[in-house]
């Protein structure tokens, strides 16, 4: 209960001594000597002094806690520092910034000098000796994953309680209905079943039935579902075999041509997904983007889907920005073989170019006017006219161009000159007439787009089909990427050919596979190649039936003679298969 003060209470309340706050600057409140230590009343209502010096020395220890600093002799190199967040567990890599040199521009006339490129232009043939169609060639590409695939489908079966019993055989022609569906179109897959004449797909019918194309594609897979890690943080481990099987296949298979472009790809998805992109610029707006190396021809050598933040990549180099390791990252197979490189200013920068150099990559590209490194002192956009130029090279030998089209345009190379060459560009009233621009500006518009050529080949005839696993659009993807590269080979040694016709060549030659006999079969790998080390002579087109076709499945369409009542053949019983 609350106690009634006396008068003499309520003046020694009003007369006690006020505690002295001018404490020292770091809130030190001991007494430097316990000899001036004043001992005071309590009051009766509360202990004022008591709590006051508690509070504060609360504050004071914690304060006083030392953080140990790293010496300055021993942090010349850069570590990244992991820091915990909130959520305990969850490491933090911090992002170093890379020391930017103290680069001189100087405006100096420069000469051109591309080095040797040594190539093996046997390769090609030697790698696919005997592959005397296209389906034997998309074969020797797919051979890398199939294995795994088949395996993995009938695993997956058996934990769902399921008999599959998939085969090689089946898998294949499973792939080549799907391959149809892309260029034979028809409002729903049940359609291709259908008994409707107008609907009715004979061959698919013929291949397999509705439900087990549902089975097969229900039980679908490529990795071991109950081994993936407790801490997994790649959203692609389903995938992962496949991709990583696709790049080596993709890269040991052929040598492309020397100039190179490194471009964004989409892969058309409009799921939920935590990898769905959106980009409103690109034909396909919404799916899921992929990095991509290729040729002029739009033969993929390297890919990888981005998938958010990638640790793996990331780590490798930390010190450059996500473009700089897309290209770091896709090129990294070709260094030392003066091959060209192109890519735009999404990835491009003045330490990237530097470091390709130094990788003997021949490196150019656009590049944004606001990138560290860059020369200030150029020309104003306002004082340059149509076709005027300007430029700054380094004291590497890096070269830096602003060329004035409809706008200001910064080109930067690591082996072009000064030299001065024309392109052509449309006026408003239609005719054509020359620019004159920097040789970076014509080698750029040359070689830049391989990525862009690979994807009109793979949305042309793609399967195209919804489904509810999310991974199922990127798996149907990758088939079409390797369809793609399987095309351009086949073309390289047989002759130009429409995409149409070796899609329809491979559809139905991995449809007619499980028909094949194996004596008679010319498969890629299996048997041993012709004597001849360059390509068949191509035979004139024109025939209804498939080279893949009646190639590989000689002896398949016999007549078959049917037991009637009597003796005699009846022909009215022969029938073919």
């Amino acid at each position: 209960m609350s106690q009634i003060l006396s008068e003499e209470g309520i003046r020694e309340l009003l007369y006690e001594d006020i505690p002295d706050l001018d404490c020292p600057s770091d809130l030190e409140l001991e007494d430097e000597d316990d000899e001036h230590e004043e001992i005071r009343p309590q009051s009766p209502l509360n202990n004022f002094d008591t709590i006051f010096n508690s509070v504060l020395n609360q504050e004071n220890e914690a304060e006083e806690i030392q953080i140990d600093e790293p010496d300055d002799d021993n942090n010349q190199d850069e570590v990244p520092i992991p820091s915990t967040s909130k959520a305990e567990g969850t490491p933090k890599i911090k992002k170093l910034k890379r020391t930017e040199p103290n680069r001189r521009w100087k405006k100096k006339e420069t000469e051109t000098r591309i080095p040797d490129y040594p190539h093996d232009e046997d390769r090609l043939f030697t790698v696919f000796n005997g592959c005397q169609t296209a389906t034997d060639i998309f074969l020797k590409i797919l051979r890398c994953i199939l294995d795994i695939i088949v395996f993995q489908t009938n695993l997956y079966a058996t934990q769902k309680g399921k008999t599959l019993r998939l085969q090689e055989n089946e898998f294949l022609s499973f792939l080549g209905v799907n391959m149809l569906m892309g260029y034979h179109e028809l409002p729903s897959k049940r359609h291709y079943w259908s008994n409707a004449p107008d609907l009715h797909v004979p061959i698919v019918a013929e291949t397999m039935t509705r439900d087990r194309f549902d089975e097969i594609l229900s039980c679908l897979h490529v990795n071991d579902n109950e081994n993936i890690p407790a801490n997994c943080t790649d959203k692609l481990y389903k995938l992962r075999p496949m991709i990583e099987a696709f790049n080596k296949s993709f890269m040991n298979s052929y040598d492309g041509t020397r100039q190179l472009s490194v471009d964004e790809s989409i892969i058309l998805f409009k799921g939920r997904s935590s990898m769905k992109q959106y980009n409103p610029m690109k034909p396909i707006k919404r799916g899921y983007k992929l990095w991509c190396v290729a040729d002029l021809k739009g033969y993929i050598f390297n890919f990888d889907i981005y998938q958010g933040k990638n640790d793996k990549m990331k780590n490798e180099f930390m010190e450059y920005g996500l473009g700089e390791r897309v290209v770091l990252s896709l090129t990294k197979n070709f260094w030392g073989s003066n091959r060209i490189v192109c890519f735009d200013n999404y990835f491009n920068s003045v330490g990237l170019v530097e470091k390709l150099k130094m990788e003997n990559i021949l490196a150019c590209g656009t590049i944004r006017h606001n990138r560290r490194g860059v020369p200030e002192k150029m020309t104003p956009d306002k004082q340059l006219q149509w076709g005027d130029h300007d430029y700054r090279v380094s004291e590497m030998g890096i070269s830096f161009f602003k060329w004035h089209d409809n706008k200001a345009i910064n080109f930067i190379a690591n082996f072009h000159s000064t030299e001065i060459t024309e392109v052509k560009r449309t006026q408003k009233d239609g005719t054509k007439k020359n620019v004159p621009c920097p040789t970076v500006v014509a080698d750029y518009n040359k070689y830049m787009g391989g990525v862009d050529q690979a994807d009109r080949y793979r949305v042309l005839y793609g399967v195209n089909r919804k489904s509810k696993k999310w991974w199922h659009r990127i798996f149907f993807g990758l088939i079409d990427i390797a369809f793609v590269n399987a095309f351009i080979i086949t073309c390289e040694m047989h002759g130009k050919m429409s995409v149409l016709d070796a899609r329809r060549q491979i559809a139905m030659g991995l449809i007619t596979y499980k028909d094949m006999k194996k004596t008679c079969r010319r498969s890629a790998g299996d048997q041993p190649g012709t004597s001849g080390s360059g390509p068949a002579k191509r035979r004139k087109s024109g025939y209804t039936t498939l080279k893949d076709v009646w190639l590989g499945n000689l002896e398949a369409h016999w007549p078959k003679f049917n037991n009637g009542h009597n003796s005699d053949v009846n022909y009215e019983n022969v029938h073919f298969q």
